[in-house]
């Protein structure tokens, strides 16, 4: 009887033994798929917010875009210089050729302004674009052992800038009373290898065209040639400027200038099925910056 009862215990324990290795095996595996999820999640939210930040200056529309509207204030402080000019006796003749001059030149600076606007739309559209495709409005369940996935999910996106980033555009120093008009005003970014114009403020011009808008888009500047690449970097540095998507929900609206940096917060569910049933889940948080401008044709 004894050897039966010791036979049987033997048999209990070994069970429970095996019950222990299947709970801690089970447990294992759960923090090897968790961890596992959260590198697929961080390897896909890093390509997310590359392929977005793309978008913010492809084929590098918004660095032209800043060059044009720069050229263009020149142009309509270069043509009222001219128009003051005629009002002076020797150059009377020349009047009515300046009047057009400075109306096309005013008519000019308002259509980039307005192409700027409609470029920044269009970038955000893209983007609410991309995000639709990237993830699915409902969530699959996928199975492995006694583990369950579900598809990542977007929950937060945003728009803005890198801090202190200013534009793409050079002061041109052929023009010396703009330039100590721009300096004055405090238009100017002076960097150790360029001096560039701020991104974000309205760079108005002194007298009669200070009603005009000139308002360039935040945009990493070529240096030596050498363009600024497409980059994922520190989220510490990013100064949000639009929200497309807070809690899971897409917002409504637009930007008034196209931003340069993006940044992404998706998620990932991940359930125990057998043993305790507990669900939790992975986060991850991307920043990326778009490349940066081409130089400006001489």
């Amino acid at each position: 009887m004894a050897g039966r009862d010791n036979g049987g215990n033997m048999l209990l324990l070994c069970l429970a033994m095996f019950a222990v290795v299947i709970v801690i095996g089970g447990i294992a595996f759960g923090f090897y798929f968790l961890f596992h999820s959260q590198s697929s999640l961080l390897s896909r939210s890093e390509g997310f917010a590359l392929k977005a930040a793309q978008q913010l200056n492809n084929n590098d529309f918004v660095g032209r875009l800043n060059n044009l509207q720069g050229r263009s204030r020149e142009l309509v402080y270069t043509a009222r210089q001219m128009q003051q000019m005629t009002e002076e006796e020797d150059f009377s003749e020349l009047a009515p050729f300046a009047a057009q001059v400075m109306n096309q030149s005013r008519a000019g600076a308002l259509l980039v302004a307005s192409e700027r606007s409609k470029l920044a739309a269009l970038s955000i559209a893209n983007l609410r674009t991309l995000a639709k495709n990237e993830v699915r409005p409902e969530e699959k369940e996928k199975q492995l052992a006694n583990m369950s996935t579900y598809d990542p999910q977007i929950v937060d996106l945003q728009v803005g800038n890198l801090a202190n980033l200013a534009s793409n555009v050079e002061p041109n120093s052929a023009f010396p009373d703009l330039f100590d008009w721009d300096m004055q005003k405090g238009y100017i970014q002076s960097g150790k290898q360029l001096k560039l114009y701020r991104s974000g403020v309205n760079l108005r011009l002194p007298g009669p065209d200070r009603d005009l808008d000139f308002e360039l888009a935040p945009l990493p500047a070529p240096v030596k040639g050498t363009l600024a690449p497409l980059r994922l970097t520190s989220g510490t540095s990013f100064k949000s400027t639009f929200t497309l998507r807070k809690d899971g929900e897409d917002t409504i609206g637009t930007c008034k200038i196209s931003p340069s940096a993006i940044q992404v917060t998706m998620t990932v569910k991940v359930k125990e099925n057998l043993l305790t049933e507990m669900q939790t889940g992975a986060k991850v948080t991307n920043t990326a910056c778009t490349n940066g401008a081409a130089p400006e044709p001489k």
